[in-house]
């Protein structure tokens, strides 16, 4: 991938020599991964996004140990910013670390980007702020100031790096009422929750939660779990994708 407005469809033997984009030019197209399950090399699929559309990849046998040069780190992104669209991404296994903002699917969330309908299976072994999809968001949404968003995503790792947060770190997106004009944002997101397995879980600060949901393993391995989810917010989550709510075909 060189031209960095391009559209690109993956191929199931697409291969990648080096990140996706640079600080100074950002990746602003569209990567389509139409669901084959991709190998990557040790890093991650794009360094920087910048009003990109990326979509539809799987990772399998991730393993990330950094990022882009500010040490960033997210299995799909490192850094999306703008009206960059993240979704229907998921990391089947592996970890991912970084030294600063690290998450499993998004390093750093900012501008305008959103993360939809996405799941991470790898653990995150490192970095200063870490979440299973998201490490850092930087823009505190709300329903009357609708900027970035995490929805519709699940995490079933486990977490070594600091300041975690089992769905994503930094600003909080909000899903409560502020005020009583205020509607509120639903985000519909679930994590693995198991002291055993997944230790991490018993020294989330509360502040890290910012909504989402434990599930123990009987439930979130269940079809029938993430279906109901799913089916029952597609209106909303093509909402946060294309603007559009009647859009549900695209997700």
């Amino acid at each position: 991938i060189t031209n960095m407005n391009g559209s690109y469809i993956l191929a199931s033997n697409f291969t990648s020599s080096g990140l996706i984009g640079t600080a100074d030019n950002p990746f602003k197209g569209i990567i389509n991964g139409n669901l084959n399950t991709l190998t990557l090399g040790g890093y991650p699929l794009v360094a920087y996004a910048d009003g990109a559309t990326i979509k539809n990849v799987i990772l399998d046998n991730v393993n990330i140990s950094n990022g882009n040069e500010n040490g960033n780190a997210g299995a799909i992104c490192c850094e999306a910013t703008g009206d960059t669209r993240i979704y229907n991404c998921g990391v089947l296994n592996g970890s991912v670390g970084g030294s600063n903002k690290v998450g499993g699917i998004v390093g750093l969330l900012d501008g305008r980007a959103r993360v939809i309908n996405c799941y991470n299976y790898a653990n995150i072994t490192s970095g200063s702020n870490c979440g299973g999809i998201v490490g850092y968001n930087n823009v505190a949404s709300t329903s009357s100031n609708l900027q970035t968003m995490v929805m519709n995503c699940m995490f079933y790792g486990n977490i070594t790096g600091e300041n975690a947060a089992p769905i994503y770190g930094g600003a909080i997106i909000h899903n409560k009422y502020a005020s009583a004009d205020d509607t509120g944002l639903n985000n519909y997101c679930y994590f693995f929750y198991d002291e055993k397995k997944n230790p991490y879980v018993t020294s989330i600060a509360a502040a890290n939660y910012h909504g989402a949901l434990g599930a123990e393993e009987r439930f979130l391995n269940r079809f029938e779990f993430f279906r109901m989810t799913l089916n029952s917010t597609r209106n909303l989550a093509a909402y946060y994708v294309t603007g559009d709510a009647t859009q549900k075909g695209e997700m």
